[in-house]
């Protein structure tokens, strides 16, 4: 409980960033302090409880999502360490996604939906990686939904180096398409119809190339 004079006041929280980086803010509602009187603020929070092995994946930055509005509550960023970005993130009360940020992705991956912040557990267990192929010059690769064709998982290389072509990525189970990128090809290539990832599984895809 912290003393103050009675007033109006702006209340932030502050997320721990990596590396000295500043806290990342979040302004709560104004807040109305009356005298004699206690202000309580009830959090809830977003709690994350993930497998090692999916734990090393290329992911830069996690982002907390109002699912009513569409916006990020938070989105908290690796800089270079990722020790913070799973920790749980207190927030008020509310639905929320969440989505994972990962390196030269176009857009973020939504790994978990309709989450309540007051005892929100998000526990992704499945996720895919691509068997490198001999041979091909792979420049990225997508994940779709087959019903509307969306990419739910967008994976790109950089323009010297491979990274992060081959590494695991969170998706959540279903069924999907997956199609590849390959260098001169303006259209994607698919070379998989119908793919399952279980809940629970972290699937090797082969391509067949």
């Amino acid at each position: 409980m912290h003393p103050l004079l009675a007033g109006e006041y702006d209340v932030v929280l502050g997320f721990a960033n990596a590396n000295y980086a500043p806290p990342t803010e979040v302004p709560l509602e104004a807040a109305t302090i009356v005298g004699g009187e206690t202000l309580e603020f009830k959090l809830g929070a977003v709690t994350f409880n993930i497998a090692d092995e999916i734990t090393k994946q290329p992911t830069e930055a996690v982002s907390v999502i109002d699912a009513e509005s569409g916006k990020p509550l938070v989105t908290i960023h690796s800089h270079g360490n990722g020790y913070y970005l799973y920790m749980a993130k207190p927030v008020p009360a509310g639905t929320y996604d969440i989505a994972f940020h990962y390196g030269r992705s176009p857009e973020p991956t939504i790994v978990a939906e309709n989450i309540v912040g007051a005892e929100g557990v998000v526990s992704p267990d499945s996720g895919i990686r691509l068997k490198k192929p001999k041979g091909q010059d792979i420049t990225g690769w997508d994940v779709v939904r087959p019903d509307d064709e969306k990419s739910i998982l967008q994976v790109r290389r950089g323009w010297d180096n491979q990274f992060p072509l081959w590494h695991n990525f969170v998706v959540p189970a279903g069924t999907y398409n997956v199609n590849i990128h390959l260098r001169g090809m303006n259209d994607p290539l698919p070379v998989g119809e119908g793919v399952e990832i279980a809940a629970g599984d972290l699937l090797e895809f082969d391509t067949g190339l």
